[in-house]
């Protein structure tokens, strides 16, 4: 390719690269000026010290200096020149040209900032088993502020809210109230630091949850004979204590909100039982359905739904050592009394008898329980 030149007041034909723009023997004069930014800018931090410039050349002046770890203002005009890609950006009252990477975006000199900021979770989550002691923090970043520790062991929620920075995938989780950003692992899902809650088979654990329900009187078959459609959507003493329902809360308990189920619990149901305010498939009680609510992170719009009952009560079998048995930490008659305390409709020992005073014949036998408990290993 030829073009045309003046130099010193000569004018003729240059060879000035291959046909295809290759080996280009000309580059352009760079302006070196600053102007005028243009919007708003976007915030980030540098991760390098690099020279300010008057233009977007190294040729042109230095204005001075941005240092690693500065916060910058970049601006949307980019150009690239001398194997760089620039841009303008303004530091500490100084607007100049930064080469911020190479032309094809490796080696970038800017991280994005991460804001240090708690969303609020969406969806109910997933329960997880702690593998590793890691710190919670304020965002999805090492330089958040630690909000405190979860611990091997601990069973956290974990929403689908998942951010990639400082060399992680962070995810947003619950922890026994507190809401935090945890690092999980590295990029490539290596080094994870959750294992799933039910370590056994899961048609094994929804045997026991099914054992659960028999002894509760909340199977469907029971349920249905009672005139409801399943056993998710039984309160406590069938239609005992939900006479005379308004209108809002005359549907099924599998449809409400987890408003309308406090509303029912806190209005009808306990101060005409006297103590107990239990509902749905697992038979939970106001209090214990609060408590979940807290370490799980569910706002109060949810729905009461089949799978969110199934998912409480699959925590509520963790939190009494459905892990430790599986792993062979706890013994078999010591998850059966755990378990005994959460349900009173499963016996505590040989017996045949509940836990709790007046420690009535259980409704789920030792022996059936035994059973149901064995087959998790």
């Amino acid at each position: 390719i030829w073009a045309l030149l003046s130099q010193g007041g000569t004018t003729a034909w240059v060879a000035i690269s291959a046909p295809d723009g290759s080996n280009s023997r000309i580059d352009p004069v760079v302006q070196c000026s600053v102007p005028g930014p243009v919007g708003a800018g976007t915030q980030f931090e540098m991760n390098a010290d690099l020279t300010l410039r008057q233009g977007p050349s190294r040729s042109c002046p230095s204005l001075g200096f941005v240092a690693d770890g500065s916060i910058v203002t970049v601006y949307d005009q980019r150009i690239t020149n001398d194997g760089f890609i620039w841009a303008l950006l303004s530091q500490g009252g100084t607007t100049a040209w930064v080469a911020i990477s190479a032309p094809d975006g490796s080696n970038p000199r800017l991280d994005p900032i991460e804001q240090c900021g708690v969303p609020r979770p969406t969806g109910a989550g997933t329960p997880f088993v702690m593998n590793a002691n890691l710190t919670l923090r304020e965002g999805p970043s090492r330089s958040c502020t630690s909000l405190g520790f979860v611990r091997v062991g601990s069973t956290v929620t974990v929403f689908d809210q998942r951010v990639t920075n400082d060399g992680f995938i962070w995810a947003l989780l619950s922890d026994n109230g507190t809401t935090a950003w945890v690092a999980i692992s590295l990029p490539d899902g290596s080094r994870l630091r959750l294992d799933p809650v039910a370590a056994g088979p899961t048609n094994a654990v929804d045997a026991l949850l099914d054992e659960i329900a028999e002894g509760e009187g909340t199977s469907d078959r029971t349920a249905q004979r009672a005139g409801f459609a399943t056993g998710y959507d039984v309160p406590l003493g069938y239609n005992t204590y939900i006479q005379g329902l308004p209108s809002r809360l005359q549907i099924p308990i599998s449809t409400m909100t987890i408003s309308q189920i406090y509303e029912l619990q806190d209005n009808f149901i306990r101060p005409r039982h006297g103590s107990s305010s239990a509902v749905g498939r697992y038979q939970i009680v106001g209090r214990t359905l609060q408590d979940l609510q807290q370490q799980l992170g569910f706002s109060n719009s949810t729905i009461f739904s089949p799978a969110l009952q199934d998912q409480l009560a699959v925590v509520l079998l963790e939190r009494r050592g459905l892990s430790s048995y599986i792993n062979g930490n706890l013994s078999r008659d010591a998850f059966q009394l755990e378990l005994s305390k959460e349900w009173a409709s499963i016996a505590s020992n040989a017996n045949n008898r509940g836990f709790y005073p007046p420690n009535q014949i259980a409704a789920t036998t030792n022996a059936e329980i035994d059973a149901a408990i064995e087959a998790l290993r």
